[in-house]
């Protein structure tokens, strides 16, 4: 694609549904560490890396592949994932609590996709 514009768009839209199922995969899975029973200090300790995760590994990955600007294009989609995925499965979050969430996941995604950038240049091959 030639336009930056239109690249950025189109990131943005997979890099949300990408996040998006990563949050829902990643609830899912706590959930279940959750519910097994599993009261371990070892399960327990799991759970705050695998949210943390889930939510930088597909920001690594759009800032690998964003042409300009990762930090607005990272805050714009973590903002959005993370507002999608209270509507869509239901999140009983007040307002309050969802925008300080939308705040921190944008923020999260956002130097996650500035470091993703970062890495891409730093392992090109030289000229």
């Amino acid at each position: 694609m030639k336009n930056t514009w239109i690249h950025s768009a189109v990131l943005i839209v997979i890099a949300t549904f990408v996040l998006v199922l990563a949050q829902k995969f990643s609830t899912t899975f706590i959930d279940w560490i959750v519910d097994s029973g599993a009261n371990s200090p070892t399960a327990s300790s799991l759970l705050a890396p695998i949210e943390a995760f889930s939510i930088l590994a597909p920001g690594l990955l759009l800032g690998w592949f964003t042409r300009r600007h990762p930090l607005v294009v990272g805050a714009i989609a973590g903002a959005l994932a993370t507002f999608a995925a209270s509507k869509i499965f239901g999140s009983t979050l007040n307002s309050h609590l969802l925008l300080g969430e939308v705040i921190a996941v944008a923020m999260i995604v956002a130097v996650a996709a500035l470091a993703g950038r970062a890495l891409r240049y730093r392992f090109r091959p030289s000229s």
